[in-house]
């Protein structure tokens, strides 16, 4: 509840770290992967 009260009274915008090429790319390897498990 102290992290929550913290972070409302100091709030910093979500900043994206990767390109939306970048996270679709490894979504998709994660994806291939999984299929071979099966």
């Amino acid at each position: 509840e102290e992290y929550i009260k913290h972070n409302n009274a100091h709030p910093k915008p979500f900043v994206w770290t990767k390109t939306a090429d970048e996270i679709i790319t490894k979504v998709n390897r994660g994806k291939a992967i999984l299929k071979t498990l099966h």
